[in-house]
């Protein structure tokens, strides 16, 4: 988390285009996600999905939900937009993360890796039939 929040230019482009959620607790932020709508590809992403960034929960505060509920109020937001698909890359040492997403049924679509010398995949939400 501290090292997506670090890049201020990246930041300030995701505040930009994206919709954000976070949690705080005690006025600390323990948590944060940001909603890329479709028609922003990347080498990645195609341009008909909307897909989820930089989700992360400061490592005191794991095990409590919080990344889950940031996840769904991020689908709940793609579904309000009309969006079709929601996706998201997520590695191999995410192990939890992975469960997660996967309990709420996002589908692994391929490998994309390495990033960071580890294996990465794509994953994807139908949220409705085109």
């Amino acid at each position: 988390m501290k090292r997506s929040l670090s890049n201020q230019d990246q930041i300030t482009e995701l505040v930009d285009l994206a919709t954000g959620f976070s949690c705080q607790f005690n006025n600390r932020l323990v948590g944060i996600v940001f909603l890329i709508p479709s028609g922003n590809p990347t080498q990645i992403f195609p341009a008909d999905w909307c897909y989820l960034r930089f989700l992360g929960v400061d490592p005191n505060y794991r095990g409590l939900g919080i990344g889950k509920k940031l996840t769904q109020l991020c689908i709940e937001q793609a579904r309000q937009m009309e969006e079709q698909t929601i996706a998201l890359h997520t590695g191999e040492f995410m192990s939890s993360a992975r469960t997660m997403y996967e309990g709420l049924g996002f589908k692994q679509v391929k490998e994309i890796g390495p990033i960071y010398n580890k294996p990465f995949w794509l994953y994807n939400l139908i949220l409705k039939a085109s």
